[in-house]
């Protein structure tokens, strides 16, 4: 008996097509994987291609590497260090935070706008901050535990997605609003 059916792994096969976090070149060796969970007839049926408008894929593998990284540490209790990037008016990809690392308590990850952000607790500032997955570098698992799981515990995925919301629609009430929910999250 098949853990999918068809319809599933074409589902699966569209996600990853349409995933710009996912280069092609991971796309295609992910699809190939999908298939062997089907007959070779049905395989043939997931070679199909889902056109995404203006849709530029990753170039790299890291991506997949930093959210192992930060599962594990999660998993593990464990701080991480890692570089932060940001782009320039070149756009081109620079390092933030002057080259120095930063050290952070990941606490979990979130998907918003085709995008992973790490949410963590950061001892140095006291606060609750988020990170974009893509732009972070040579993540290093720390032999230091976690912190801010108080901090944390007030913390509501969902008031992540609200938080993203409002400043896509740069609201002038921002302050009023973290002072309803109570939040100390800072965007970085």
């Amino acid at each position: 008996t098949r853990k999918f059916d068809v319809s599933e792994l074409k589902m699966l096969v569209d996600v990853v097509q349409a995933s710009k976090f996912i280069s092609k070149k991971d796309s295609e060796e992910l699809i190939k994987k999908l298939e062997g969970f089907t007959s070779k007839y049905e395989a043939k049926k997931l070679q199909r291609q889902v056109y995404v408008a203006n849709r530029v894929k990753a170039i790299s593998k890291s991506g997949y590497y930093n959210i192992d990284a930060i599962h594990d540490a999660i998993y593990e209790n464990k701080q991480i260090a890692f570089d932060y990037y940001m782009w320039n008016t070149k756009k081109e990809l620079v390092i933030r935070n002057d080259g120095n690392k930063t050290d952070i308590s990941p606490w979990a990850l979130s998907w918003d706008d085709e995008n992973y952000y790490m949410v963590a607790f950061d001892s140095a500032k006291q606060s609750i901050r988020h990170y974009r997955v893509d732009k972070m570098k040579d993540i290093k698992i720390l032999n230091k535990e976690r912190d801010g799981k108080k901090e944390f515990e007030k913390f509501a995925p969902e008031g992540f997605e609200v938080l993203q919301n409002i400043q896509s629609r740069h609201l002038e009430c921002l302050p009023e609003i973290l002072r309803m929910y109570r939040w100390n999250l800072i965007t970085v």
